[in-house]
């Protein structure tokens, strides 16, 4: 399950990186303020999900539908990967609805061309700005209380998905980048890809701490018998 979780979080961030590439090059190829970067900071091609006045550019949106579906998928086993306990498995399917919702939201505005607003969407942006943090947190306590796996490693991937988190992203994308633009600071979906694919990565390496062993080492009677005052003397 660890893998296929880690692999799901990769792909995941990869099509987010590709997606991200058709809006910023060759626009910002000659710095970010260049004019042509400048125009393609405009909310207007948001795909994340799409906006209101949404411009299609290329496949970035069937692309980002994708990261979206993937993300969902990883999501649902993410939980029990981390947490032994088969109510993990409903925390991971719940948490994954908000990612399912604006997969399909994105695909089906790629599909009509113009922006389609699914229901559940608007809700789906709150809950993964502001709840999805809270429940990599809790993720975290439950690893620290009962998990097998390296601590360390689940703590860099639940930290790396909450930067890729929406809120979250927009401050560390500008930070990243040392740029901050009035709509929406270049790469940041990139950036975010990049996160979510380390904790891909971060969760592959967080491997299963071996077991102590329940071996009690026994002492061995001595073959010689109890010593003795003779026994001594050579």
């Amino acid at each position: 399950m660890r893998y296929v979780v880690s692999l799901l979080l990769v792909l995941s961030g990869v099509t987010a990186i590709l997606a991200d590439l058709q809006r910023w090059l060759p626009a910002c190829a000659g710095g970010f303020d260049a004019p042509e970067c400048v125009g393609m900071q405009s909310d207007w091609y948001d795909v994340a999900p799409p906006g209101e006045s949404w411009i299609p550019i290329g496949t970035a949106a069937p692309l980002m539908g994708a990261g979206y579906a993937l993300m969902a998928l990883a999501v649902i086993g993410l939980f029990r990967t981390v947490v032994p306990a088969w109510r993990a498995w409903g925390v991971g399917t719940l948490c994954a609805v908000p990612f399912a919702v604006l997969a399909a939201t994105t695909f089906a505005s790629a599909a009509a061309g113009h922006t389609v607003e699914l229901a559940g969407t608007t809700a789906s942006l709150h809950l993964l700005a502001y709840a999805w943090p809270v429940a990599l947190g809790l993720l975290l306590a439950g690893t620290l209380a009962s998990s097998g796996l390296r601590a360390g490693y689940i703590v860099a991937a639940a930290g790396l998905l909450v930067l890729a988190s929406p809120l979250v992203l927009y401050v560390t994308a500008a930070l990243v980048t040392g740029y901050v633009s009035h709509d929406t600071s270049p790469w940041t979906q990139a950036i975010g890809g990049v996160f979510t694919l380390l904790a891909g990565v971060a969760l592959l390496l967080a491997g299963v701490r071996s077991a102590p062993s329940d071996d009690i080492p026994v002492r061995r009677p001595s073959t010689h018998g109890p010593l003795t005052p003779w026994s001594t003397i050579s």
